[in-house]
């Protein structure tokens, strides 16, 4: 290993030779722009979201010249890139986390599913809005992006600089600008925590909720100086090379809606500073960044090649500075090495609890004195500490230890979060019309340890959800669950692909199960549970069963959850297997035949007795390219010995899955074949063709019904085909998908619709 970094370092030694060789050459053609030399260097780097990733290609060309830049200054997103480089990392390193880095989960309005139990994964971020109830009253939201995702983030990528609370100590000095939103002053954060600072400069109102730092609400420096040339210059820069990546204010023309209008407004101040920061700017470089937006993150290596070609423009006086003012060394080439540096830890500190005790934290950080720990060990610790879902934000610093400097003191700094919430949304579709969906969760509910939630659909398919969970530690490894669910279903019933009769099922289901962690991603459950079903025919035709049955069900469960996000995910698995016995069954159902006397289920060929139930469901996600994911969707039921009829029955059919013992499967209808025994296969791939729309063709294949006693297949009645072209839209309220799909079973092109999520 040590020997690989001697090679790379004497290759990295040997290239700035070159670099520093070719400057002296080109120099001699290029006239000189500096007759002296041009003094301290200061690099200023402007707000602009997603177009600040432009900076990254002006850093390339620095970097390759081997000027050395004496101070940096930068606002927004540049804070983040200015302090990466400040901080130690090259061009390349940075462009190596611009391109790697997975943006919309950093900037997503949602939750991180990685950070929230397994427990509650799949139920998380699946509302249009969530008010947190805070003793009795609502407490509205500062921002819509809390982004505890980014916070972690920042912090391990800065982790090898968290000791050093002076940012002219930085191999490169440096500040960065925020806004202090009661006085609306410029706040200038060049010490402290420099995760804090630049979260807080990048702050962008009613975007990203706001930070608390030195007794000052503060927001986005881009509200009042986006393009902080004078605080480099205050710095001591003597000749500012400055990159403006933002759009400033804007013609009239293009002032369509009130928001562009109040965008506009608030931009009224920084316009004032931008023009006296540019007349102090010695080069002023600014990409050419039309078409690109603020959230084109997936643009990444496209913006910064722009960067690149700008500071191109400006070749003759960068050579002119590279030959006047070389730096003597390359920035560092490895800072993995930084980044996973040990720690000794002296002492953990604790701030910010109020309602949860100290040694709940203790045992979800499981991080002792004496421990050797790094940024990786502290980031999963925080991890499991957001998982609890007590906490807003979670920051961390080390302080080094006075006279033991292989000590340092670990201090978490916390913001607790409300312990009840309400929640809202909205769900359409094409089965069941439109639903509202509102919800109550407590993630304390009366003791430490117990979480409830309960949630209500309205709409013409009502349902309710209610589940109770208590820990049995505060590890919070293994839980105790009792939910009870119940719905009602419309639903037809299909001949030949034909429908024949439509029916009206209610359903009531109480449930008691231990569950288990099994990975981080992964839960076993082993439960019990009581139910009873009740069925109306809604339409006269044919014989017509009505009535209730009730019973038991024993049952084991292996499930994993780990997509990157619930709606048209880019990675990840989504997979249960589980195995249910049913007994003690209870029916009281009549026949009523179309002409003659009642008939018995016996004359329908059905028998009520115990069975066994297995059913799998597996989604696989593999992403092949930034706007291309694969997907692979297997899903199969059997229902070994028996023969109750459609009582409990796979339904296959439809493109969302929100019904009880469901199979998708585009052609279909839902509850278009219900079958005992089926085994399906999906294969397509969700293609991000702009901003957030997707289209996605898939191909589907099934076997149902096979002879459950033989294993003899009846071919080829028993095959089913079909296809599907799907157009997405990530909308605020949820996934938007129209979907056209065939089958040449049912010979008909089916056209279906959803909006959000159901339960």
């Amino acid at each position: 290993m040590r020997r690989c970094l001697g090679v790379r370092k004497a290759v990295l030694f040997l290239t700035l030779l070159v670099h520093l060789s070719c400057a002296n050459v080109f120099a001699q053609f290029y006239p000189q722009v500096f007759e002296t030399t041009p003094g301290t260097i200061g690099l200023t780097l402007s707000g602009g979201a997603a177009k600040g990733l432009a900076h990254i290609g002006v850093l390339h060309v620095i970097d390759s010249l081997g000027i050395k830049i004496d101070y940096i200054s930068g606002t927004s997103m540049g804070a983040i890139v200015g302090g990466l480089y400040a901080s130690g990392f090259s061009a390349l390193e940075i462009e190596d986390m611009a391109l790697t880095i997975d943006w919309e989960t950093m900037f997503a309005a949602r939750p991180y599913l990685g950070l929230v139990h397994p427990r509650n994964r799949r139920n998380t971020g699946k509302s249009m809005i969530d008010v947190p109830i805070e003793q009795g009253k609502f407490r509205m939201v500062t921002g819509a992006i809390e982004g505890p995702h980014l916070w972690t983030t920042l912090e391990a990528i800065f982790f090898h600089v968290r000791t050093i609370q002076d940012f002219s100590q930085f191999p490169i000095p440096y500040a960065c600008v925020a806004t202090d939103l009661e006085t609306g002053e410029a706040v200038v954060l060049n010490d402290g925590d420099i995760v804090n600072a630049i979260r807080a400069s990048m702050a962008i109102p009613a975007v990203f909720s706001v930070v608390e730092r030195d007794g000052r609400t503060l927001i986005d420096g881009g509200a009042v100086n986006n393009f902080p040339v004078d605080v480099v210059k205050g710095m001591g820069a003597e000749y500012v090379i400055g990159v403006q990546v933002s759009e400033g204010l804007r013609p009239a023309e293009k002032l369509r809606t009130p928001l562009d209008i109040i965008y506009q407004l608030g931009m009224f101040k920084d316009a004032y500073s931008f023009a006296i920061n540019r007349e102090m700017t010695d080069m002023f470089i600014r990409p050419n960044l039309d078409g690109y937006g603020a959230t084109s993150f997936s643009q990444a290596a496209e913006l910064i090649e722009q960067g690149k070609q700008a500071a191109r423009r400006f070749m003759e006086d960068l050579l002119a500075i590279a030959s006047n003012n070389p730096r003597d060394l390359p920035p560092p080439t490895d800072l993995s090495l930084l980044r996973l540096e040990n720690i000794i830890v002296d002492t953990l500190i604790l701030r910010g609890l109020d309602r949860i005790r100290e040694g709940f934290v203790n045992n979800k950080l499981q991080i002792e004195k004496g421990d050797t720990i790094n940024a990786e060990t502290i980031n999963r610790a925080i991890r499991r500490l957001y998982a609890t879902d007590y906490f807003d934000r979670i920051n961390y610093t080390y302080e080094p230890v006075v006279d033991q400097p292989d000590r340092h003191n670990l201090v978490f700094t916390m913001i607790e979060k409300p312990f009840s919430s309400l929640s809202t949304a909205i769900h359409y579709n094409s089965f069941s019309g439109v639903e509202i969906i509102a919800g109550l969760s407590s993630n304390k509910f009366l003791l430490y340890n117990l979480n409830s939630f309960i949630m209500a659909r309205i709409g013409e398919q009502p349902a309710y959800r209610a589940t109770f969970d208590i820990y049995t530690s505060d590890r919070q490894r293994t839980w105790v669950r009792l939910l009870s669910f119940g719905d009602v279903i419309n639903f037809p019933v299909f001949d030949r692909f034909e429908a024949v009769a439509r029916y009206r099922q209610s359903y009531l289901r109480t449930e008691l199960s231990i569950n288990r962690l099994a990975g981080p991603n992964a839960i076993f459950s082993i439960g019990a549970a009581s139910y009873r079903q009740w069925l109306t025919p809604t339409m006269r035709t044919g014989n017509r069963i009505s009535g209730n049955n009730s019973g038991l069900k024993a049952f084991s469960e292996y499930s994993i959850y780990s997509l990157n996000r619930h709606d048209l995910p880019q990675r990840g698995q989504n997979i249960t297997l589980r195995a249910a016995w049913f007994f003690n069954q209870d029916p009281v159902i009549r026949v009523d035949a179309e002409q003659g006397p009642p008939l018995t289920l016996k004359d329908l060929g059905i028998t009520i007795q115990n069975f066994l139930q297995l059913s799998l469901n597996w989604e696989s996600y593999v992403p092949v390219h930034s706007r291309l994911t694969l997907f692979t969707h297997v899903q199969g039921g059997y229902n070994h010995n028996n023969t109750q009829g459609f009582i409990n029955m796979f339904n296959m059919g439809g493109t969302s899955s929100f019904l009880r013992d469901q199979i998708i499967f585009s052609g279909l209808r839902e509850y278009e074949v219900l079958t005992a025994s089926a085994i399906s296969l999906a294969l397509g791939w969700h293609y991000n063709f702009w901003s957030d729309f997707y289209l996605t063709p898939q191909f589907n294949a099934a076997l149902y019904d096979f002879d459950k006693n033989s294993g003899k297949v009846n071919l080829p009645d028993k095959i089913l085909m079909g296809a599907g072209l799907s157009f997405g839209f990530l909308s605020p309220a949820g996934p938007l998908s129209a979907t056209v799909a065939y089958s040449p079973q049912s010979g008909r092109v089916t056209a279906y619709v959803n909006l959000g999520w159901a339960f």
